[in-house]
């Protein structure tokens, strides 16, 4: 399952890559708010090209980002016609596997020493036990969610994401006077995305969030309330 950062739903990846890949086309993920934070597996689910960066689940600053392509992604890039500078794949490897590797521009080395470090953490608590603890958290802002009355953004659709949930906005409240009282707690959510940008806000559980953070975020959310 992948994220939606937009809905809070989980996109069957799996299932959406078997179609795709009957068909003969390629499968492109992008995953900054889920690879970390929620089960991925590239070559068994038969993704071509997977996208996801330091921030988020990453636990890292803003600033550098990871691809990986198979080998049938790769020989369509290597024989695309288009236009490209910077996002040259062939070159980027060509410079990777040297025998003496090195970057083709200058690269983030804090935001790279910040990932380091934050893959120990990750490997030091396990990732079945990260991938548990995300999905704790999901179902304690869901129970939290309900008891104080609100709904999902999107309450059709059954699938939802471990690292993220999107939450319809109290009738008359505006974005504003849901998330300033909570800014002023010290506790950021984010707002809906495009057109539910008046309707609906989002909390976010992924990365070094834990349960407690959860829970002094639903106490919050029922003060302003």
């Amino acid at each position: 399952m992948i994220t939606s950062t937009s809905t809070g739903v989980a996109n069957d990846v799996q299932a959406i890559a078997q179609v795709a890949r009957a068909k003969n086309i390629l499968v492109l993920v992008d995953g900054v708010s889920s690879i970390g934070g929620m089960p991925f597996q590239f070559d068994e689910w038969g993704v071509d090209a997977a996208i996801t960066a330091s921030q988020k689940c990453l636990m890292s600053s803003p600033g550098v980002s990871f691809v990986v392509l198979s080998e049938r992604a790769r020989a369509v890039s290597a024989r695309a016609g288009f236009p490209r500078a910077y996002w040259d794949f062939g070159e980027i490897r060509q410079a990777v596997t040297k025998p003496r590797p090195e970057p083709t521009g200058t690269p983030p080395i804090h935001c790279i020493m910040q990932v380091a470090e934050a893959l120990r953490m990750v490997h030091e608590e396990g990732i079945e036990t990260v991938f548990h603890r995300h999905a704790d958290m999901a179902a304690m802002t869901h129970r939290g969610m309900s008891a104080l009355g609100l709904q999902h953004q999107c309450p059709s659709l059954t699938r939802r994401s471990t690292t993220v949930t999107a939450v319809v906005l109290p009738a008359g409240r505006t974005p504003a006077q849901i998330r300033d009282p909570l800014k002023a707690r010290g506790i950021l959510v984010a707002g809906g995305l495009e057109h539910f940008q008046g309707t609906a806000f989002r909390i976010g559980h992924m990365g070094d969030i834990r349960p407690a953070d959860v829970q002094r975020t639903l106490d919050a959310l029922r003060d302003v309330l």
